[in-house]
């Protein structure tokens, strides 16, 4: 329920009117605008539909998006957005060392039986939840583009993979140690998973819904507290303890790029130019 309860929150305090990126200037970052449209939907085959039905949304209307009955209206729109989105995570790759080149990680994946148990684990993980996740999504007529999906699973598997860990690391490192002078690793690590969450829920109301991907939630679709949520918890749970516990970068952009590139076959992403 943290997820949720976190975006029920957020709904009450943010001003949903314009997206806020992320600020690499910002000292607590220390690791040692786009227009919203008619049409909404999830990130990354994401948490979008976690938002109770009847939400005024943008504009004045109603987001019902546990069925996802609004969405991006405009392919090359969305594609331009995520790339703006995607730049973000590239500039803090890079400035916080975050990016596989800059990391050696692959080398300790069996250097120890907890890391390599932490590596299948996640693996299991995320193949294990998969499919149920994406049992609530439908193409709607749209024919599989092998070329969309690939490319989004690259990009976002690296740049919002990246995102996500600096907002862990701001919270477990900048806030709860530094700012906060948390002595206790596990009070770090519970602030660093509440600003990890907090950042997914508020990337998704701000960004993915407003200007993300075409509809793809089936109207059958079951309560995404009763499916969806369990396993993006559990999943998400699983790539940040193996970063926390391996350092493991490279991985977990790779588990998640592996979750993208099956979400985005099974609703059929178009590519930029092509009709939704």
């Amino acid at each position: 329920m943290g997820i949720r309860i976190i975006i029920l929150l957020s709904l009450h305090v943010l001003d949903t009117s314009a997206f806020s990126a992320p600020d690499p200037r910002s000292p607590l970052f220390e690791k040692s605008a786009v227009t919203p449209r008619r049409h909404m939907s999830a990130s990354s085959v994401g948490i979008a539909d976690a938002i109770p039905d009847g939400i005024s949304g943008m504009n004045g209307e109603v987001i019902n998006a546990a069925h996802g009955d609004i969405y991006q209206s405009n392919n090359n729109n969305g594609w331009r957005n995520m790339a703006i989105y995607w730049s973000f995570g590239l500039i803090a790759g890079i400035i916080f060392k975050y990016m596989p080149f800059q990391t050696d990680p692959m080398k300790d994946i069996f250097s120890s039986f907890s890391a390599a148990k932490n590596h299948l684990l996640a693996l299991i993980c995320t193949l294990g939840v998969t499919p149920r996740f994406i049992a609530r999504y439908d193409n709607y007529s749209r024919n599989p583009h092998l070329g969309a999906a690939t490319s989004f699973a690259f990009f976002n598997g690296i740049f919002e993979t990246i995102l996500f860990l600096l907002s862990y690391d701001i919270g477990a490192t900048a806030i709860a140690s530094k700012l906060l002078g948390f002595g206790s690793k596990i009070g770090s690590r519970m602030l660093g998973f509440f600003t990890f969450f907090a950042y997914s829920a508020l990337i998704h109301i701000k960004f993915w819904l407003p200007s993300g991907l075409p509809k793809h939630v089936r109207a059958d679709a079951a309560s995404f507290t009763k499916q969806g949520l369990p396993e993006l918890m559990l999943m998400s749970l699983s790539w940040i303890w193996l970063y926390v516990s391996t350092g493991d970068v490279i991985s977990v952009c790779i588990l998640h790029a592996l979750f993208n590139f099956i979400g985005m076959n099974k609703i059929a992403l178009q590519p930029p130019f092509v009709g939704l």
